[in-house]
């Protein structure tokens, strides 16, 4: 099932889905896990690729990892995997215009591979949202 949102769009893959005023939360069934899409709205102008880094210093200020760049569907930017304090986490920061998508999936450490492929499918087929 696909959902909606003004800047965005996304598979769920059959995962729960529980809207929040902050973020989006979609969790599959068969183990602990989350993967959580908020969307900020640049008011003046595109999302540069130094706003793809505010909202991750915010959360992530004292993670060391590599970044790369990506592309998933229709939005751009950058992605990074590394296990803080016993979780795993896969961390993005997109942006399509004015749009930046901060995404995250975490899970036990031990897990790690469990979806990849349905997240990677997920993320890959982001696009526009409607109104």
């Amino acid at each position: 099932m696909r959902i909606y949102n003004p800047q965005y769009s996304i598979e769920t893959a059959g995962w729960s889905i529980e809207p929040s005023e902050d973020c989006l939360t979609l969790q599959p069934g068969d183990v602990e896990a989350a993967l959580q899409i908020s969307c900020y709205t640049k008011r003046n102008g595109e999302v540069t690729e130094k706003d793809l880094l505010l909202p991750w210093k915010s959360t992530f200020a004292n993670v060391s990892c590599d970044k790369i760049n990506v592309n998933c569907g229709l939005y751009s930017g950058i992605c990074a995997e590394f296990v803080r304090e016993g979780v795993f986490w896969r961390v993005w920061s997109l942006r399509k215009n004015n749009a930046n998508l901060f995404i995250t999936y975490n899970c036990d450490p031990e897990n790690r591979e469990h979806h990849r492929d349905v997240i990677d499918w997920m993320m890959n087929g982001i696009k526009e949202g409607r109104a």
